[in-house]
């Protein structure tokens, strides 16, 4: 009996050697789920994941930064409400109050600068990696054309916000420095410099317009998915920062002569809540916010004076209330006394923004 227990002991040992042996390429390899980068540049529904990623951080802007830069809702905020029509409050604190509040000079050279620097350069490494690489990548064609299509226009918007924060307007800083223009995943980051105004807004009109022609006869059903109307809509904003008139009518009533049924007035005054499962016409582009993907508190839109008085200002005593940080200034509130104000539209961690004729809308 010690001698079948000896044996088996020995073969067991043997059997623990020998798996030890045969696994140890196993347990020296990478993760199963790591992807290689010749894995991702040569396959367009990796591209495709990467284009994803691109807008994740174009509308979300997740990486750490404060929710007063959330993506592109943020950045067009950040535009909208530095003005003196706008009183941010000091309730909540945070970045809000340094990004909003009225100066009458502002230098992109201190405070907050670098959020914006560093959201916008994200997604244009991400766009890159798409534009370099998937003309030669494995695919359908179609899908290609409207992958690259996309990257492009979200390039293309980037750059226009890079451009509108780090300089003075075109057409008194066409030869002045502009921003680091980088069209290739190959770029040599640490030793390209800075292009012009003029060279930057070449390349802006060239991402914006080669990204149209590629999305001529994409018809996607998701909302928040780039086309060829969205393509417009940001062109015809640039084209009136260049002064470029005829440009801007032209890009602006393309869209609009696809986008010309305005919404009803209960629908107006609805929160928008139904816009995209509604189909609303006017409405060119879109992303709702889901259990998923939801903010929750943390977004800029939650900063407004927007609920109803009966709240109360305690932090304890409204869902959103206590967040409040902006409100319209009373000089510019006299400017409409005696005439009859428009109801307020009710939107629920949303943002209205209209491009000329395009309107996006992020809603809850």
């Amino acid at each position: 009996m010690k001698k079948i227990r000896l044996t088996y002991c020995i073969l067991s040992l043997a059997l623990i050697c020998l798996v030890f042996t045969r696994c140890n390429d196993a347990l020296t390899t990478n993760p199963y789920v790591e992807i290689s980068d010749s894995d991702v540049y040569g396959n367009v529904s990796q591209l495709n994941k990467v284009l994803t990623s691109a807008y994740k951080q174009l509308l979300f802007n997740t990486q750490g930064t404060d929710r007063v830069y959330a993506g592109l809702p943020g950045l067009q905020m950040y535009v909208d409400l530095g003005g003196s029509d706008i009183i941010c409050h000091t309730n909540m604190g945070g970045d809000q109050l340094t990004a909003y509040q009225y100066s009458n000079s502002k230098t992109q050279a201190d405070g907050l600068a670098s959020h914006i620097w560093k959201m916008c350069y994200n997604v244009i490494n991400l766009t890159n990696i798409i534009i370099s690489n998937i003309d030669d990548a494995a695919g359908n064609e179609t899908d290609k054309s409207n992958i690259k299509g996309q990257a492009l226009a979200i390039r293309g918007l980037m750059y226009f916000h890079l451009i509108q924060n780090y300089q003075q307007t075109y057409v008194i800083a066409k030869n002045k420095r502009g921003v680091i223009l980088r069209t290739s995943s190959t770029d040599d980051v640490d030793n390209t410099g800075f292009s012009t105004v003029e060279e930057t807004y070449a390349q802006i009109v060239s991402d914006l317009t080669t990204a149209k022609s590629l999305l001529a006869d994409y018809n996607p059903t998701d909302k928040w998915l780039i086309n060829s109307d969205i393509c417009s809509g940001i062109l015809s904003r640039v084209y009136l920062v260049m002064q470029n008139w005829d440009g801007a009518y032209t890009e602006a009533k393309t869209v609009y002569d696809n986008h010309n049924i305005l919404m009803t007035r209960e629908e107006y005054r609805s929160g928008f809540d139904d816009m995209i499962s509604g189909d609303y016409e006017e409405v060119v582009w879109a992303m709702k916010y889901t259990d998923d993907n939801n903010l929750g508190g943390g977004t800029q839109f939650n900063f407004w004076y927007n609920q109803d008085e009966s709240y109360g200002e305690g932090f304890s005593d409204g869902p959103i209330y206590s967040f409040i940080a902006f409100f319209a200034d009373s000089k510019f509130e006299e400017l409409f006394n005696g005439q009859k104000m428009p109801t307020r539209r009710k939107v629920q961690n949303g943002l209205s923004i209209n491009i000329n004729t395009m309107v996006l809308m992020v809603v809850a």
